[in-house]
């Protein structure tokens, strides 16, 4: 459950929360995709340097950033994990958010 403020674009009924959270997902799949492409392509010694395109920008990373990038992955991964949790308890529960309004 999450609460948000009254101004939040899910509040105003322009999009579900499920939909931000498919949406949200979709994009940590896509960042995930690209990291994991980046290690394999750097380690495999084919390039020195690899291109990530998250779609809103371009991050050029070079062999020596494996180890960062490997903990990049496995943190997206997390949250990937989480993004789905939180996506499949408002499948099963029927509800989406809960909105606060101020007194």
């Amino acid at each position: 459950m999450a609460i948000i403020e009254p101004n939040h674009p899910a509040a105003s009924g322009t999009f579900s929360y499920r939909e931000y959270l498919q949406n949200k997902l979709r994009d940590e799949q896509v960042l995930l995709y690209e990291i994991d492409s980046a290690i394999l392509r750097l380690s495999r010694n084919e390039k020195e340097s690899y291109s990530l395109d998250s779609g809103q920008s371009t991050i050029t990373v070079r062999r020596v950033n494996l180890p960062e990038l490997i903990r990049q992955s496995a943190a997206m991964k997390k949250r990937i994990q989480e993004t789905q949790f939180e996506l499949d308890s408002i499948d099963n529960s029927g509800g989406g958010f809960v909105q606060v309004v101020p007194y």
